[in-house]
């Protein structure tokens, strides 16, 4: 045993709370007998065991049992055979397990059912990461009306009792009952009515931040968290949430400054709490939104906040790496003498410390500084001060741009803003009108009257007007949108959730969407109205079409890119609703019999910003009743047409179904097959050239690409299909307003739909012969496909791939302006679609 020995002895040399137990035979033997095992919280139920009935025996092993975990805590994290997250976890279940025997073993006499009682853990306890010398904050409350009141009071008073009291063995925990509502002049053990109607009329601040960490350990946990999420987490973004942390950090900052604290790791600079902060704001604006974020402990919470891309995997490292060494400082710091510290020690003490971590006391401090700036620097960066503000010019440079500010503040809307909200609305649009004169924006850009509206739109979300006053930084991205798209804040006015966004976008665009698959379900399942549900989904879409436009706009991704993703995206709902759905029906073989066909655009993979869906149902008949199939397509049809506060998901067309509008809603693949080789108009077959199947098993898309393959490679007579294609492109020439002075991008001759029906002439011609025309690659690989096998010209297919490519271009340059049409200037096109038309003539007529 002398490894043992030489253990015991370092151990004790570090901390000497430990030295001073372990004279004592029975912990010695404790330790001996635990010495080469790793602990777990099998040992702390077994530790607790014990049956006793008399009060004394009780208080005795409740003390003996806590002074054998902490020291074996001890022994095992300085030995490196636990870290940080065993040693926290493994306390806390102590902390539940012992509260929980002491309600116990005193609820009877007391004639007081657990169903009836509560006991709520908040803080570190809460959390389920109590540090090894903290005290426990807890809340006790009753049932309303089930308990008498004397009686729970008494209950309350003797658990307190039994946890604090100081005996030859220690006391277990002290107890810190401060934040119950109205404090220490509160009652004990409020009601849960006397709670509803605190947080509901009088709940501070402050009080938001305590209860995310909030965890029932005696009692009904869904009764307590319905009666708080609304208290805690709002519905919108709540970025006020910021300026009310920077004030009572200032407010901890002054009392270290009295108290000569500095050196604090807990509440100093760079300390704990900055972080906690970081991470609680994070959950205060955005938790509402997202029940994700709503997680009691910080590593766990942090974990959640990088999961959804408000922080980097860089801040996200440094953060939690960080952390855990500012905790298992605190905690050494604590091993010395059992008290709850968080002072860093000097002299000898500090060399104690340090050779904790293997380092001296030089290297020591120099690592822990590095820590702390790296915190501070995060914390400072995301808690700007209102001194970034002072830049802002205090008079406008535009006499127009005055003109319309001073009306503004003449009307009776801004009379019912608050006096704080006018200000910052004031400072945002003389900042607005800086950046004009900055930039040198011109006059017909209109970016004042943009974003001015914009302002306008949310000056009553006075949460949104915190977000840019706060982020200045972000409202100059707006500004910089603007004078580029005027649809994007047309966007942000109907979604104004995006603002968030403005923060969190890191400027790429990197979507796992397997990942975000299973997080969104998870999701869906976690809310419990179909409103919520249908508003998260939608907020989703908003949010990663939002993404996906800032980047083009600046530039940073190509249009076919844009387009590839816009169609992932709308896969990624459809399938998400499916599954949710199927879910719900219960019935996974149902659902193996169900297939979605995407047609159009979001077949061809080419979607625009606006584009709805044409989609068709197919289902495989296995037995099931059709009607089973049409309720899925209702269903879903419901989910992503509805309105609600976030708008509709996407607009369906379901108007390619066989027969139409007129047709059933859903097929069975038979009946699609039959439809198509012996009914269907050439136009249904060009379609099809362009349809994919977007959900459905392999077997399904298997089925599906069979029909496909068999429809479009099927004999066909190249001067009828010749003449069908052209008839029916002059048939749309006529029924389109020609105008000499402009180009329809569309429409005209030489314009997107020639290129579109000439490929489709080549699919349906010539695709038997050239399998890979049948891939749905799109037109511009399409268009090289053609060339490669011989069946157009070199010159032909440079000529299409650039006129497709300025076309789409310039339709999408048009929707981010709100241009409805797709007509510009003729001049601006010059010959390229007579030379178009030409090429579509020589093919077709």
């Amino acid at each position: 045993m002398k490894d043992f020995d030489k253990d015991i002895a370092y151990i004790s040399s570090i901390s000497r709370y430990f030295a001073r137990l372990i004279k004592n035979d029975e912990y010695l033997e404790y330790i001996r007998a635990s010495y080469s095992e790793s602990f777990c919280k099998i040992d702390v139920e077994n530790i607790l065991l014990f049956d006793v009935h008399d009060e004394k025996s009780f208080l005795r092993s409740i003390r003996i049992a806590k002074n054998k975990i902490l020291m074996r805590l001890i022994f095992c994290d300085l030995k490196q055979i636990i870290h940080y997250e065993d040693v926290v976890d493994i306390y806390s279940y102590f902390a539940d397990l012992v509260i929980q025997k002491t309600f116990t073993f005193y609820a009877e006499s007391f004639n007081c059912k657990k169903e009836n009682f509560y006991i709520i853990a908040m803080g570190k306890l809460g959390g389920q990461e109590l540090n090894v010398a903290s005290d426990i904050d807890l809340i006790f409350a009753h049932d309303n009306d089930t308990s008498d009141n004397q009686q729970v009071l008494e209950l309350a008073k003797k658990i307190i009792n039994a946890l604090e009291n100081n005996d030859e063995n220690g006391f277990v925990f002290h107890v810190d009952i401060r934040l119950r509502p109205h404090g220490s002049e509160g009652r004990l053990v409020p009601s849960l009515n006397f709670i509803e109607d605190y947080y509901l009329n009088y709940g501070r601040e402050w009080e938001r931040y305590a209860w995310i960490k909030h965890r029932v350990i005696v009692g009904n946990e869904d009764k307590i968290s319905s009666l708080i999420t609304p208290f805690v987490y709002r519905k919108y973004l709540d970025y006020k949430t910021i300026s009310e942390i920077r004030n009572l950090k200032k407010l901890i900052k002054k009392d270290l400054n009295e108290k000569n604290k500095q050196n604090d790791i807990k509440l100093g600079v760079g300390g704990i709490r900055e972080i906690e902060f970081i991470v609680q704001a994070i959950q205060l604006i955005r938790g509402g939104k997202n029940p994700h974020l709503r997680v009691r402990n910080t590593l766990e919470s942090l974990q959640q906040i990088f999961y959804e891309k408000v922080i980097d995997k860089d801040e996200y490292s440094k953060l939690k790496t960080a952390y855990i060494f500012l905790r298992n400082t605190e905690h050494r710091i604590q091993y010395l003498d059992n008290k709850q510290t968080h002072l860093i020690p000097g002299g000898d003490d500090l060399n104690l410390l340090s050779q904790s971590f293997k380092l001296d006391s030089e290297e020591f401090l120099l690592k822990l500084n590095s820590f702390r700036e790296s915190i501070n620097f995060q914390f400072v960066n995301f808690f700007k001060t209102e001194n970034d503000h002072e830049e802002v010019v205090g008079q406008f440079h535009d006499k127009e741009n005055k003109d319309l500010v001073d009306n503004l503040a003449k009307s009776k809307r801004w009379n019912k803003l608050t006096i704080s909200n006018q200000e910052k609305i004031l400072t945002l649009l003389r900042l607005l009108d800086e950046e004009i004169l900055i930039n040198n924006y011109k006059k017909d850009q209109k970016v004042f009257l943009r974003v001015f509206d914009l302002i306008e739109t949310i000056s009553s979300r006075s949460n949104y007007i915190a977000f840019f006053f706060e982020y200045t930084d972000c409202f100059k991205s707006v500004i910089r949108f603007a004078s580029n798209s005027s649809w994007i804040i047309d966007y942000i006015k109907k979604h104004p959730i995006l603002i968030d966004d403005l923060l969190i976008n890191h400027g790429n665009y990197e979507v796992d969407y397997d990942e975000l698959h299973e997080r969104t379900l998870e999701t869906l399942i976690k809310l419990k109205s179909l409103d919520e549900q249908l508003d998260y989904l939608r907020d989703l879409k908003h949010k990663l079409i939002f993404q996906l436009a800032i980047l083009e706009i600046k530039g940073e991704i190509k249009l076919e890119a844009v387009s590839d993703e816009l169609s992932n995206i709308a896969d990624l709902f459809i399938n998400i609703t499916i599954d949710f759905l199927k879910q719900k029906f219960n019935n996974d073989d149902l659902f193996d019999s169900f297939a979605i066909v995407a047609y159009g655009k979001y077949g061809a993979k080419e979607m625009s910003y606006a584009s709805d869906l044409d989609i068709v149902f197919l289902y495989e008949d296995t037995g099931y009743d059709k009607s089973e199939f049409i309720n899925i397509a209702k269903k879903l049809s419901t989910w992503f047409s509805s309105y609600t506060n976030a708008g509709i998901l996407y607009e369906l067309d379901l108007a390619l179904r066989p027969n139409g509008n007129n047709g059933l809603l859903v097929s069975s693949f038979d009946a699609f097959e039959k439809y198509q080789m012996e009914q269907a108009w050439l136009w249904e077959h060009q379609a099809l050239s362009k349809a994919r199947c977007c959900y459905g098993n392999e077997a399904l898309k298997n089925k599906f690409n069979k029909i496909r393959h068999k429809v479009l490679t099927k004999p066909r007579n190249i001067k009828e299909l010749k003449h069908e294609i052209f008839k029916m492109r002059q048939k749309m020439y006529s029924q389109n307003n020609f105008k000499a002075d402009s180009f329809d991008l569309k429409n005209d001759k030489g314009g997107l739909i020639d290129i579109e029906f000439l490929v489709q002439f080549f699919v349906l011609m010539y695709s038997n012969k050239h399998e890979n025309l049948l891939l749905n690659i799109g037109n511009l690989a399409l268009i090289k496909a053609l060339e490669n096998y011989q069946l157009i010209k070199s010159d032909e297919s440079m000529l299409l791939t650039k006129a497709y490519l300025l076309y789409r271009q310039e339709i999408h340059k048009l929707a981010l302006n709100n241009q409805t049409n797709s007509s510009v200037d003729s001049e601006l096109m010059e010959n390229l679609p007579h030379k178009v038309h030409q090429c579509f003539l020589f093919y077709l007529s």
